[in-house]
């Protein structure tokens, strides 16, 4: 994960969980799918603010947790949360823990990582024998409306670049989650409010004139669509 990003995020802890709405729907779709599990450890990649750590701990309060993250100012969030937790400062993407887990989980995280798909290989060494790794990640149809929207007008989306489907040699759903937003404004400012509003580096700039006049001119209430794929192994 680059610096900026982790930046982008640092900046972000405090108003991270005012703001995380699809973080959360997709926390508790992960959790549901795991619900008749009883794993004796746990290990959470990518944790931020605590989110899913502290939905697995009300779960599973005699498990033993773990939780990564690269962000310093996300983990003190999430520490406050589950105290009891074992927090780690680490790259998601080379991870070396010296363990594995009966479950391991990471929302909303690998898409922020160079290689993704050699990432989602790694991780599944990090599962125990008998153990589960269940991951969920938005994928390129995430946010149609707003790409197409900025096609209209001829301005770049700048949105980051999510990995396809497809390369992840691995089962489980994609699911569609519709949010609705009272403006393209409130959408945008939802991104930045969570650290996620970090430009594609290969997109051309927008100037802030042109956003301005491409937001007067946006629809209102704006949806934004997050394609979310679930994976799961085994």
């Amino acid at each position: 994960m680059t610096s900026a990003i982790i930046a982008s995020f640092d900046g972000a802890s405090r108003s991270y969980d005012g703001a995380a709405d699809i973080q959360s729907i997709v926390a508790e779709h992960m959790l549901a799918d795991v619900a008749q599990f009883a794993p004796r450890s746990i290990l959470d990649i990518g944790c931020g603010t605590g989110l899913l750590t502290a939905l697995a701990h009300q779960r599973w309060p005699e498990a033993a947790i773990t939780a990564v993250d690269a962000s310093p100012a996300m983990l003190d969030m999430a520490r406050a949360k589950v105290p009891s937790a074992r927090f780690v400062r680490a790259d998601a993407a080379k991870l070396d823990l010296g363990e594995r887990f009966d479950l391991v989980f990471s929302s909303m995280v690998l898409h922020w990582l160079s290689e993704p798909q050699k990432v989602f290989a790694q991780w599944q060494r990090l599962a125990a024998a008998n153990g589960m790794l269940r991951v969920a990640l938005p994928v390129a149809d995430s946010l149609a409306e707003w790409k197409r929207f900025c096609g209209q007008h001829g301005v770049a989306s700048r949105l980051w670049r999510f990995p396809d489907r497809p390369v992840f040699d691995a089962p489980g759903p994609t699911r569609q989650h519709t949010l609705v937003y009272a403006s393209a404004r409130e959408f945008l400012h939802s991104m930045k409010r969570t650290g996620a509003a970090i430009s594609d580096p290969n997109s051309a700039g927008t100037t802030p004139v042109v956003l301005r006049k491409l937001l007067h001119h946006a629809p209102k209430p704006f949806p934004a669509t997050f394609a979310i794929a679930y994976l799961r192994m085994p």
